[in-house]
């Protein structure tokens, strides 16, 4: 009767075998790899943790939580670093170092620009311009007119 194992504790795949890992999307208790690959299969599942699922504020205190945090902000920092990398080996400007491309090569500034970046500096707001060449930058129409 000591080999009986609760039905809660066997691999909800096979259902033959204890448990021994626990699928971090969707918490599923498998027993081996090929479990895990049929779960992800039958269930749609990508296995892969979801940052934003809610947390018990309980929860949060735990070594647990703050490692959930801390992965999370350095997934983040690594995606912002390859991003950097792949704007620098496209030729793409970051953080402001195309904000007077147009002057810089001597091209005359659009229209609206001149009174828009000087009504700008009045207001005391910080502009943060998208890259040449991404998508937003081309679509945005943003003049001054009076």
């Amino acid at each position: 009767m000591s080999d009986d194992i609760l039905l809660t504790e066997l691999c909800t795949i096979c259902h033959i075998k204890a448990y021994k890992y626990c699928c971090p999307r969707c918490s599923a208790r498998t027993c081996s790899l090929p479990c895990l690959q049929r779960h992800k299969q039958w269930a749609s599942c990508s296995g892969i943790r979801d940052p934003a699922v809610y947390i018990k504020r309980s929860d949060l205190a735990t070594p647990k939580g703050i490692d959930h945090d801390y992965n999370y902000l350095t997934s983040i920092e690594r995606q912002i670093h390859s991003a950097e990398r792949d704007c620098e080996s496209r030729g793409i400007l970051l953080f402001g170092e195309g904000q007077n491309d147009a002057k810089r090569k001597g091209q005359n500034p659009l229209k609206g620009e001149v009174s828009l970046e000087n009504a700008i500096k009045r207001c005391r707001v910080v502009v943060d311009k998208a890259p040449k060449g991404m998508s937003r930058q081309k679509q945005n129409a943003t003049c001054w007119d009076r």
